[in-house]
């Protein structure tokens, strides 16, 4: 047999699937029939193509095409599932250990045969992010056979939690805003038997007995927790950039996951770079940009061009977000008219303190006799609401001054006192006013008030499976993992409603 030939066979297969993209790899025999070669010579091409990774043979399987890169995976219908699903793995749509919906709901949602979602699922298995337990599809890498049992507690992988003082080690979980990433963490940390310990950045170790405090303690805890260490979690809120860069850097020596859950999105400049801290670190951030893109976007859908913003300066966090909300809108077409308003000196509108505009509603409707032939329905009496409106200057000279037809709420907490203010006032959300807003805590469900998540939970799965080591969790070339912003839509969104109706309650 002529040795040039099986290589030049290769090089047609390869053309071959090239041309047909959404046709599954030939077998030996479709290639020995259809270029009329021997089975063994056949056999010797493909034999090439796998060795060269264009194909892939597992027992039990057909052979398969390997996808390549997102130009194949857009065009093969077998490829575009496999990475949709890959995705879902990575990101915790699909938690490891958990079955996967069964192959004819893949072929009916995704109008594919179900040999081609077999394939797709074979392939996953290849990468270990699947496996196949009685016929039934389950997510992530099959468990060791005969495995022993878990570690006792004095034996357990650890992970540090850097904390910055003994109270906010159970804030962080107690807290309904830094909770969605932290439970999720250690939920699935715990199911792999790995424990998490706190430990302390302050220098005063008032108060501590047994957790490591500063720099030194801490680096020597892990020194003697020895193999039983496998990373550390930083939620600390530093004073400034330079202590974190050098805890960063300190723990990356270890070589050893860092993780740093940036929650306020403040980090940018902290790469792996500028920390010199290498692959093992990661900064899992809020998407805040793309969040307000998505606000934005969700309103102009709904035809608004002028869109208001109110109490920004009560925090510097509010500030920076107004400031990248006006970037993001100006870099929208059409770009809507951003109107950012605010008072600090204002007394009654109390975002900044304790107390809400509930409150003021609160003491305003106690001011007035709303019983008999003046009952609070529907539109409240007429002397509470002028009260109302005298109470909240600065936000009735936004709605008088700018006419916005929506508001951006600057979190959950704010969405939820406009929400008071608009119905006190006889206002109808969405029919008279738009309302967007973001974090979706647990507290805002029962109201309906559209928002935008950020989606913690899931960076809470990937963080833990960083440190378990069995899922190929992707950052980029920085370290950087922003949170997958979600539009939860709770119905506060429609069209621009008529300016006259807030004019006339602002003006009487």
């Amino acid at each position: 047999m002529n040795p040039a030939v099986f290589p030049e066979l290769a090089k047609t297969i390869i053309q071959w699937l090239r041309d047909n993209p959404d046709k599954p790899a030939p077998s030996v025999r479709m290639v020995a029939g259809q270029w009329r070669v021997s089975h063994r010579t056949a056999w010797k091409a493909t034999r090439l193509l796998i060795n060269k990774g264009v194909l892939e043979s597992r027992p039990g399987y057909r052979i398969m095409r390997v996808v390549k890169g997102p130009a194949e995976v857009a065009q093969n219908p077998y490829g575009k599932l496999f990475a949709a699903i890959k995705n879902g793995v990575l990101d915790g749509t699909y938690p490891a250990g958990k079955p996967f919906p069964k192959i004819g709901y893949f072929a009916v949602q995704e109008n594919l045969s179900r040999p081609t979602v077999s394939l797709a699922f074979a392939r996953l298995a290849a990468e270990g992010l699947a496996y196949c337990v009685k016929n039934r599809w389950y997510a992530g890498p099959a468990p060791s056979r005969g495995a022993p049992a878990g570690p006792s507690v004095h034996d357990a992988p650890v992970v540090l939690f850097l904390v910055q003082n003994p109270q906010a080690f159970s804030t962080y979980f107690e807290d309904s805003y830094t909770s969605r990433f932290v439970l999720p963490f250690l939920n699935e940390l715990l199911g792999h038997g790995i424990h998490a310990t706190p430990a302390l950045r302050s220098n005063n170790p008032q108060d501590v007995i047994a957790i490591p405090v500063g720099p030194d303690e801490v680096k020597a805890k892990i020194r003697s927790l020895k193999n039983r260490y496998h990373g550390t979690l930083i939620l600390c809120v530093f004073p400034d950039v330079e202590d974190l860069a050098m805890w960063i850097t300190a723990l990356s020596a270890f070589h050893k996951p860092v993780i740093w859950f940036d929650y306020a999105n403040k980090g940018e400049l902290l790469t792996r770079r500028e920390t010199r801290a290498g692959k093992g670190y990661f900064r899992m951030y809020q998407d805040e940009r793309s969040a307000l893109r998505l606000a934005l976007e969700a309103l102009l859908r709904q035809g608004h061009s002028v869109i208001g913003v109110h109490g920004a300066e009560h925090f510097d966090w509010g500030a920076r977000r107004a400031e990248r909300l006006l970037h993001c809108a100006a870099g929208l077409s059409p770009a809507p008219r951003i109107v950012v308003a605010s008072d600090p000196a204002e007394a009654y509108w109390q975002f900044s303190k304790s107390t809400g505009i509930h409150e003021v509603l609160s003491a305003t409707i106690k001011e007035f006799d709303l019983t008999g032939d003046n009952p609070l329905g529907g539109h409240p009496a007429k002397p509470m609401v002028r009260s109302l409106l005298d109470k909240t200057p600065s936000f009735v000279n936004l709605l008088r001054d700018h006419a916005p037809t929506a508001l951006i709420a600057l979190n959950d907490h704010m969405a939820r006192e406009y929400y008071y203010w608009f119905t006190a006032a006889g206002l109808h959300i969405p029919k008279d006013f738009s309302i967007i807003s973001f974090d979706n805590l647990f507290a805002s469900m029962f109201f309906p008030i559209t928002t935008i998540d950020f989606g913690f939970e899931r960076l809470g799965y990937q963080a833990a499976h960083i440190i378990i080591g069995d899922i190929p969790i992707r950052a980029n070339r920085y370290g950087n993992i922003p949170g997958p912003c979600t539009l939860i839509d709770r119905g506060s969104l429609g069209p621009p409603g008529d300016p006259g109706v807030i004019r006339r309650l602002v003006d009487a």
